[in-house]
């Protein structure tokens, strides 16, 4: 498993009682699916919310025109509106077990080399003790989930997330495990999105938005900012390039990063410095760490949650809990691929769950989550404004004290 992965961990399981099934519903099949992906990258249907149910299940849902989803086994595609337990997010789910323990597949278009973040959330079915579901990318096993809900009255939901990388045509898929015909484990709120700032510069959001921003070159931008993380980037105007292999070249003249600043805090609160210059397309980028020249090697710098590497001249790579980050050099300018990990996932997560009911601390839990003109796109609302994507205006994202500052309207750290 690539390091960037997330680790899933499985609970012992034991025999399922028998559960009662409830009401079937038949939806029209001439309804057709809502809300297309808005991007070739993004899953159709991420949260199964059609076909639209009242209270019951439909079996076979793959049937339905739209769907998005596939099923491998002919057992067919369960989705349910709070037959045994409460969705994740919105009203249905989906259990990886209809007539038997199904094979469920969705086919994305993906840009080869590039990073994606694959997201679920899983629980048990409440009553049944066996909800094994293995989750696959590609023909890679990432996760074998089980835990024991035989005593459970509702769903316990449990965030994953796994950074994978684009080969332009990739399966996700979920695949039951259980040796019950018809109960097993659940899915719901399914993401996979291929998000950072890659060209001039163009960005691509957690949740799948497409956004460009300008900026106006020798100013600097802050892209994410949470209080133990900040990522500003140096806008540079850029009047030809190069392409290095395996990057986003040079397209047109305009804006690129020409260098980034990342803020870090130890486990004491100490801020550590990290400044990625970008080099020519031979030459590679410039890393300096607490104003020390750091050259490529095998060697792992471990800054608070975050473990920072340097493999050749052209790369950096930043791992945690909250973000994984590759940064690469291009030619003048850098590319970047950012995902969400895990325990950053998990704070969306509480404060989804406390904003849907309506919990005192909902404000508290947003306040925590990241800023910036990147680290926003955690959640989907859109603004009034040029960029639709980002909350208020480009000049609220300024950094005033440099590559290296605080000064700005929407700062975390």
């Amino acid at each position: 498993m690539s390091r960037f992965a997330g680790i899933a961990l499985a609970l012992l399981a034991m025999a399922a009682p028998a559960v009662a099934a409830p009401p079937q519903v038949h939806p029209n099949p001439s309804d057709s699916f809502p809300e297309d992906p808005s991007t070739a990258d993004r899953v159709g249907n991420s949260g199964f919310e059609y076909p639209a149910l009242g209270y019951g299940w439909t079996s076979h849902a793959e049937r339905y025109p739209n769907f998005y989803w596939q099923e491998s086994t002919g057992c067919g595609i369960e989705v349910q509106n709070r037959v045994a337990g409460n969705p994740y997010a919105g009203l249905q789910l989906t259990e990886i077990a209809s007539d038997c323990p199904a094979n469920v597949f969705q086919v994305l278009a993906t840009v080869p080399g590039r990073t994606y973040t694959f997201a679920f959330a899983y629980s048990g079915r409440p009553g049944v003790s066996r909800n094994d579901v293995e989750v696959f990318y590609n023909s890679k096993s990432l996760a074998y989930l089980q835990t024991d809900a035989s005593r459970q009255g509702q769903t316990s939901w449990t965030p994953y997330s796994f950074t994978v990388v684009g080969t332009g045509s990739d399966t996700i898929r979920f695949v039951g495990r259980m040796p019950y015909s018809s109960l097993g484990g659940y899915i719901d709120d399914v993401i996979f999105a291929g998000s950072g700032a890659n060209g001039d510069p163009q960005f691509t959001g957690f949740m799948g938005q497409n956004y460009q921003v300008h900026g106006t070159s020798g100013q600097v931008y802050n892209i994410l900012s949470t209080p133990n993380f900040q990522y500003n980037a140096l806008f540079t105007y850029l009047e030809s390039g190069k392409a290095r292999k395996g990057t986003q070249p040079f397209s047109h003249p305009g804006n690129y990063f020409g260098a980034v600043g990342l803020q870090i805090k130890d486990a004491a609160g100490v801020e550590n410095d990290v400044e990625i210059t970008a080099g020519s397309v031979d030459a590679g980028l410039t890393v300096v760490v607490n104003n020390q020249t750091v050259l490529p090697s095998a060697h792992e710098y471990t800054i608070g949650a975050y473990t920072v590497s340097i493999p050749n001249q052209f790369e950096v790579l930043l791992e945690s809990t909250e973000y994984n980050v590759r940064i690469q050099n291009s030619d003048m300018f850098l590319n970047q691929d950012v995902s969400i990990g895990t325990g950053l996932m998990a704070q969306i997560a509480a404060y989804r769950k406390a904003l849907k009911n309506g919990d005192a601390n909902a404000a508290d839990l947003k306040a925590a989550l990241p800023h910036g003109i990147l680290g926003q796109s955690w959640n989907p609302t859109t603004y009034d404004n040029r960029w639709k994507h980002i909350e208020g205006q480009l000049f609220d994202y300024q950094v005033a004290d440099g590559l290296m500052g605080e000064e700005f309207r929407f700062n975390k750290f």
